[in-house]
């Protein structure tokens, strides 16, 4: 009875079969095995992946006789991995020398320490990124017109990753916020991209908006300026020297379009359906 009600999953082993005899329901179900598929299986077959610490843990059970403990992962029957602290004792039940082995599962304190450490990591991270943002605020006033600009694109992306870090802290792991909806132009967001993408480098490179007028967004700012950031590094790293957006925007929305005059990816292989094939439309030279 007493080995039933155990909340913590337990084992009876015996050494000499190298099998299982009975398994509580806690073990059952954090292994996935009902009792008679344990019956037929070994601790090896749970520990697949340390066998030898699983050998000598077995030895300094029967050898000691008293509680021994060790970490050892569980295999689950699903495949996945679970960090376990093993308890074992020596008993005897019916003349039989058996193995007695309880398992608390480390899933949660594993992940409460991650937490712990992603906390204390982004409050470190957090101190530097407020220190470096007090020296953009210098640059904001500076006399040079770029300077004051590449500050702000500077100080945008501070505040992003302080929020991200503000996120992790809290919920020990970062989020995507929900979208805020503003209205904006699509110049803006190429301005802050032109600051950062294209920046003071020696490459050849050109970002430019092609639209035939002003577009209006209305739209979360800083999503918008991610995806376009990752679409233009993207095309920079893959050998464009041009990328081009596109915007127009009326009553109902509006529609952006990036373009690049980079090599493209090859088509053997990689895109079997027909509307992938088609010619690009790269920007003009």
């Amino acid at each position: 009875m007493l080995f039933a009600a155990q909340l913590d999953p337990a084992a009876l082993i015996d050494p000499e079969r190298d099998r299982f005899v009975k398994a509580n329901a806690s073990a059952e179900a954090l292994l996935g095995y009902d009792r008679s598929e344990l019956a037929a299986m070994s601790p090896a077959d749970i520990h697949p992946h340390e066998l030898a610490r699983l050998n000598a843990f077995m030895s300094n059970i029967r050898r000691a006789g008293s509680w021994t403990a060790d970490d050892l992962s569980c295999r689950t029957r699903t495949g996945d991995t679970v960090p376990a602290l093993i308890r074992a004792q020596v008993i005897e039940i019916d003349g039989r020398e058996l193995v007695l082995v309880l398992i608390r599962d480390r899933r949660e304190h594993r992940l409460a320490e991650l937490g712990a450490a992603v906390r204390q990591l982004t409050h470190d991270l957090k101190n530097t990124l407020s220190s470096a943002q007090l020296m953009c605020d210098r640059l904001a006033t500076d006399d040079d017109r770029r300077v004051r600009l590449s500050a702000e694109s500077i100080t945008r992306a501070l505040e992003r990753a302080v929020a991200l870090c503000r996120d992790a802290a809290g919920a020990g792991r970062a989020r995507t916020p929900a979208p805020e909806r503003e209205r904006f132009l699509l110049a803006d967001v190429m301005e802050e991209l032109e600051a950062t993408a294209v920046g003071a480098t020696s490459l050849p490179r050109r970002l430019t908006d092609d639209s035939a007028g002003p577009v209006h967004l209305d739209v979360d700012f800083d999503q918008t300026y991610r995806i376009l950031l990752n679409l233009v590094h993207n095309a920079f790293a893959a050998g464009a020297g041009h990328v081009a957006v596109t915007g127009q925007s009326d009553a109902r929305g509006a529609t952006l379009e990036v373009a690049d005059d980079g090599p493209g990816l090859p088509e053997e292989g990689l895109c079997p359906n027909a509307w992938c094939k088609r010619p690009r439309a790269a920007p003009p030279a």
